[in-house]
């Protein structure tokens, strides 16, 4: 602990958006999912930050994780983490980055977010650059740039794409 690799989580492809388990299964399901993550470090599991030294919320939130092939179209529940606001909304960056275009939040609440994130993982991952994720520009997922092969701090993660495959049509995705 900390997981600070839970900040490279990809976007979710759009023919799957509206189909979360939280929204497919109970709510007693999800309730009780959010719950057992929420307690098992009573910390956010990406930062490490307890819930009452968090700088945006005072509490955690559930992110719902995924095994992503981008080339086979296949996506999979893996489980839930327990994260703290900043490091959520930094793995949900174009849901942001839309929220600051239609004004609903301030540029320097976006830019604070992404400072957080990229700081976490500029640190763990050696990285010299000023951004891993840079504002207002819609990113990549991380496993779509050279560095995902070369980075050995890397757990066996299960986002995959290979640049000299044809990536899915959204089409191809099972729900």
């Amino acid at each position: 602990m900390p997981y600070h690799y839970l900040l490279l989580h990809p976007n979710i492809p759009k023919p799957l958006h509206g189909m979360p388990p939280r929204e497919l299964l109970s709510h007693s399901w999800w309730n009780q999912t959010k719950a057992i993550a929420k307690a098992k470090f009573n910390a956010c599991w990406s930062c490490g930050v307890s819930p009452s030294k968090a700088k945006f919320r005072k509490w955690l939130e559930a992110h719902e994780c995924y095994s992503i092939d981008f080339n086979m179209g296949q996506v999979a529940y893996t489980g839930t983490a327990a994260l703290c606001h900043g490091c959520h909304q930094f793995i949900h960056d174009g849901r942001l980055l839309i929220l600051l275009e239609k004004g609903e939040i301030k540029e320097g609440y976006y830019l604070s977010v992404l400072a957080h994130g990229n700081s976490l993982l500029k640190d763990w991952l050696g990285i010299k650059t000023p951004f891993i994720k840079r504002p207002f520009q819609a990113n990549e997922p991380f496993c779509y740039h050279p560095e995902w092969s070369t980075v050995t701090k890397f757990k066996p993660l299960e986002w995959k794409f290979n640049a000299n495959l044809p990536e899915a049509q959204w089409e191809d995705y099972q729900r």
